[in-house]
């Protein structure tokens, strides 16, 4: 069964629309995308590599993170997310919405978790998740400037401190 999107308008009213994960959105329509960022007591930030067969971003880290399915608000998006990228059952009390975002045709919601979880209980999808390590601001940035990094996750570099004083 394919996967289906929710439709916005402008205003991040629900439509009662919806399209096929995919495929291209009417005009003047949006989706919702969430970023689920997890930080440790140590202010590392969990990153995961996406798989070698991933169409957009093979091979390179990035935060936990995806579409909202239809029916999925973005707490319920994000904790999915959270889950099938790493294998962790979080609750939306863990974490916070710290920002959303109008970007071309969705709206992402940003997310922040301060947990600490141990890489050796992770269990993500191997489908979709090849690779998931903790790494301090200055590797992130490293990462990023060496083009190892979704390069649509350059915002969090400016909300980091922001998320840390949560």
């Amino acid at each position: 069964m394919p996967e289906l999107w929710d439709l916005y308008d402008a205003r991040r009213n629900l439509t009662g629309k919806t399209v096929r994960a995919g495929e291209n959105l009417p005009q003047g329509s949006y989706h919702l995308m969430v970023s689920g960022w997890i930080i440790n007591s140590k202010g590392e930030i969990l990153m995961v590599q996406h798989h070698p067969d991933d169409g957009e971003y093979p091979m390179l880290w990035d935060c936990i993170g995806g579409w909202a399915l239809s029916g999925e608000d973005s707490a319920k998006a994000v904790l999915r997310e959270v889950r099938e990228q790493s294998g962790a059952e979080v609750a939306a009390y863990h974490g916070r919405r710290l920002q959303s975002i109008r970007s071309g045709d969705y709206f992402i919601d940003v997310w922040v978790f301060h947990l600490d979880l141990e890489i050796r209980d992770l269990r993500p999808d191997p489908d979709r998740v090849v690779g998931i390590k903790w790494v301090t601001p200055e590797i992130f940035a490293d990462m990023f400037t060496q083009k190892r990094v979704v390069p649509a996750v350059h915002y969090f570099t400016t909300l980091y401190d922001r998320s840390m004083s949560l």
